[in-house]
């Protein structure tokens, strides 16, 4: 049975950070042939509000500088998504040839790296501010609300019983916003349920089982989540040789992230 997921929140959505960030890579030829990572120090997206940087939805990324001494164009890519479900980039994918070889195939990803920018040979600069990734479709109210949620989470505070037809579900669980939005379809008025063993709703165990596959699938394996504690920067060219290349990108990433849970 389709479950609606509770759009009204009285949550705020969680504040948009910006972080610039300067990404260096000093590669030889055939390094950079194979793909040369660089990592970004965690550290760089730490803020003064206590939040979840490995559950973090990244909104924005632009180009802000660009430089490199490579002969051949540079691919530059970024790793993006925990969930892939919801993955979407209003600016359109950069579609580069997966492998420097005689395949011609395409992709906008190379070993899990979602390609941004393609940096032109022997680059020294372009327009301020290139847009390179914006996220379509994404509810911002979400991450506050299942930002910080999985499958495990979700059965927490939820006591089920051997050979029952039904589950106790604690005050304030998500599960209880999204029946209590659905109660006409579902024929439960949790509001007017009578608490169990005072701070528990008595629900049929088929019904919690529905809400919390749909809110699983539907919402939280979309939000397009990154860890940022891992972030890094993948480069790849059709260079060769061991003479060393260096392509410098400076970055403005955009990035939300939900509370950490008190």
């Amino acid at each position: 049975m389709p479950v609606k997921i509770v759009e009204e929140s009285t949550e705020a959505a969680p504040e948009e950070h910006v972080k610039r960030v300067v990404v260096e890579c000093n590669s030889t030829g055939n390094d950079l042939r194979h793909g040369q990572l660089v990592k970004i120090d965690p550290h760089v997206f730490e803020t003064e509000a206590k939040g979840n940087l490995q559950m973090a939805v990244v909104t924005g990324i632009e180009l802000r500088a660009v430089s490199s001494n490579a002969p051949e164009g540079v691919t530059v890519g970024m790793k993006l998504f925990e969930n892939k479900g919801g993955a979407s980039n209003s600016e359109g994918w950069l579609f580069s040839k997966q492998h420097v070889d005689m395949n011609a195939k395409h992709a906008h990803e190379n070993d899990g790296y979602v390609n941004l920018v393609n940096v032109l040979p022997f680059e020294k600069g372009r327009f301020a501010n290139q847009s390179l990734y914006s996220p379509s479709m994404v509810n911002k109210e979400h991450i506050s609300q299942y930002g910080n949620l999985n499958m495990q989470k979700l059965w927490e505070n939820v006591v089920q019983f051997p050979n029952e037809s039904y589950c106790y579900v604690g005050q304030g669980h998500v599960l209880l916003d999204v029946v209590r939005n659905n109660w006409e379809q579902l024929g439960v008025d949790v509001d007017s349920e009578e608490l169990r063993e005072g701070n528990y709703v008595k629900l049929g165990k088929d019904l919690v089982e529905n809400v919390v596959q749909q809110l699983h699938d539907n919402v939280i394996m979309k939000l397009p989540v990154t860890d940022l504690t891992k972030a890094a920067v993948r480069f790849q060219s059709n260079t060769s040789g061991s003479s060393q290349y260096k392509v410098v990108c400076e970055f403005a990433v955009k990035y939300q992230y939900p509370s950490v849970d008190e």
